[in-house]
């Protein structure tokens, strides 16, 4: 993008800011949703709207005005553009049906957190699973969502492979049947599908059978921290020898990405007062992997927070919760810019979603 010498750069009427330390400090355009950390000077000068500050130096204003942080847009004008876009996100998200199947609430772990089966959930919360705990979707339900796909005209088709863990070894058959059939629609879908990534190395011609189909596919797998970390929440259930579930998990993702497969990977990590600390160390661990400039790697991370369903909680504030400050003060700390990045957003994220 070059900047045109003749035309009149402002600051962006909908740029939000945020203090970071006394160096750095966040920029949010509310237009666009860029996001980025820099320097406090920069800042400072955007919220003046004193823009000759930075035609000293030309690279730095050439990227505020393709990230949207400078613009030649009146305010009317950049109003009537944040509509346009709200409404074209609008007719994307109305067109497009999403579709959640639980393919069974059985589990093969025994994380503390989660609002199925944590130590915080309560009783009644447990009794409801564990009367439904064996069951599997079965084909005649396969057969009334592709029945609901082919008789709705949207224009895409969001599948959602849900749990418990959907991926338990024993699962495979109606999975197979459940993909099968999903394939021989004629309309534009796609697949995510929320997993552990224990036994994921067991689908793995599955999943390349859906994405030599043509069919977008993705997968979210959860990774609390390094591995001493990560093994006390991400438990194996019936694990007299105390195994992990670590090694094995990266060991799979090695496996998907070795295969060629098309697909993107979503590697999350639930954020409380266990692991905080380890947040680093873990991205550490990613960049060793190259996982953090791979195509098919996405990385996020989630805060745990309480949920109630009616009056039932099921996360227990005083155990996971953690206060918010005390990611801030990690984030002075932090020197990858990524990495910072990556906690800003998981801060300012208004959707904190449930936790697997």
């Amino acid at each position: 993008m070059k900047i045109n010498e003749n035309i009149r750069y402002n600051s962006s009427y909908y740029n939000i800011y945020s203090d970071i330390n006394y160096i750095y400090g966040v920029v949010v355009n509310g237009v666009n949703g860029a996001m980025d950390i820099i320097n406090k000077d920069f800042i400072e000068a955007l919220k003046e709207n004193k823009t000759d500050y930075f035609e000293q130096n030309k690279e730095i204003e050439t990227y505020l005005t393709k990230r949207g942080y400078l613009t030649s847009l009146t305010i009317v004008e950049e109003k009537e553009k944040l509509l346009n876009t709200g409404k074209k996100l609008y007719d994307i998200q109305t067109g497009k049906s999403v579709i959640v199947i639980p393919i069974t609430y059985d589990c093969n772990f025994n994380c503390p957190y989660c609002f199925f089966w944590g130590n915080k959930a309560s009783k009644e919360t447990k009794k409801q699973f564990i009367n439904n705990k064996e069951k599997v979707i079965t084909k005649d339900n396969i057969s009334k969502i592709i029945n609901y796909i082919n008789n709705t005209d949207y224009i895409s088709y969001s599948i959602r492979f849900f749990g418990g863990e959907p991926l338990l070894t024993q699962n495979k058959h109606i999975i197979a049947f459940l993909t099968d059939e999903l394939i021989k629609i004629n309309k534009k879908i796609n697949i995510n599908i929320t997993t552990n990534g224990y036994t994921i190395n067991k689908y793995l011609p599955i999943l390349k059978k859906i994405s030599d189909n043509g069919i977008e596919l993705s997968i979210q797998i959860t990774i609390d921290g390094p591995s001493e970390i990560h093994n006390k929440t991400r438990r194996l259930i019936g694990n007299k020898k105390n195994k992990g579930t670590f090694s094995a998990i990266i060991k799979n993702i090695d496996k998907i990405l070795e295969s060629k497969i098309i697909l993107k990977i979503f590697l999350r990590t639930n954020v409380g007062k266990l692991n905080y600390k380890y947040i680093e160390e873990l991205y550490n661990f990613y960049k060793q992997k190259d996982w953090t400039d791979n195509d098919k790697i996405l990385i996020y991370f989630s805060l745990i927070y309480s949920i109630d369903f009616d009056g039932l909680s099921c996360v227990g504030k005083d155990v996971y919760d953690l206060n918010p400050n005390k990611i801030m003060d990690i984030l002075k700390n932090i020197k990858d810019t990524k990495l910072k990045l990556l906690i800003i957003k998981m801060m300012l994220s208004p959707h904190r979603g449930l936790y697997y």
